[in-house]
């Protein structure tokens, strides 16, 4: 990647984050970094082949932010809490805005969403087992079950909204599955988990999310 399409890829970021994305277009890519259109054409085949290469490389990003956010923890299975915890909670994309990607460009989409699980896959993964392997969470967990668990339950919200509309207007969908995500890690804990557990838990109060209200289901009997 050279400096003019990193220029531009970043500038494609900027205009998704802070507009509609049916407002981005190489027109108004091109105007905000004073270069022709025709520069922007040279550099990305499509409009297609920029979106996509700029939200995979904002995805990657975001990766290594999550992964240097967590990396003072001490174990993988609390760095698997937090990191859930802040790309749930803090690095996330309104649902509006994945929607309006969906309408206005839903081949951009599907490979997008593609790339997401596959990255969201390969992370769960490694740290399941590494927790795992250190006692974290018990000797009979399926990695690779839990992990499909998570995205069946995408479907079947989805599904369930596109039947029957917003399945809960008090709560956005990123906080059921976020409450699904933690409510499954304790399930799947050991007694040394557990205690990670309610650290986190601890940890979280006092940092003044509460208010987020996914900590219920991280609470103790």
């Amino acid at each position: 990647m050279n400096d003019v399409q990193k220029k531009i890829m970043d500038e494609c970021v900027k205009q998704f984050i802070e507009n509609d994305f049916r407002d981005v277009t190489m027109d108004s890519i091109a105007k905000q970094l004073g270069v022709s259109k025709k520069t922007v054409y040279e550099n990305f085949t499509s409009k297609e082949d920029l979106f996509v290469k700029s939200l995979k490389a904002y995805t990657e990003k975001t990766a290594g932010i999550v992964e240097k956010a967590v990396d003072g923890c001490t174990n993988p299975y609390m760095q698997l809490l937090w990191a859930m915890f802040i790309m749930f909670f803090q690095v996330r994309v309104g649902h509006s805005k994945i929607m309006s990607l969906k309408i206005a460009y839903p081949q951009i989409m599907e490979k997008l969403l593609k790339h997401r699980e596959s990255f969201i896959r390969h992370y769960l993964l490694d740290k399941l087992e590494k927790s795992q392997k250190q006692g974290y969470v018990v000797d009979d967990m399926d990695a690779e079950f839990i992990v499909s668990m998570l995205f069946v339950g995408d479907e079947y919200s989805k599904t369930m909204e596109n039947s029957f509309g917003v399945l809960d207007k008090k709560f956005e969908r990123f906080q059921l599955k976020a409450a699904r995500f933690f409510c499954l890690l304790r399930g799947i804990a050991t007694d040394k988990g557990l205690i990670e557990c309610h650290k986190f838990d601890s940890e979280i109060k006092e940092k003044g999310f509460v208010e987020l209200q996914y900590t219920k289901s991280l609470k103790t009997n």
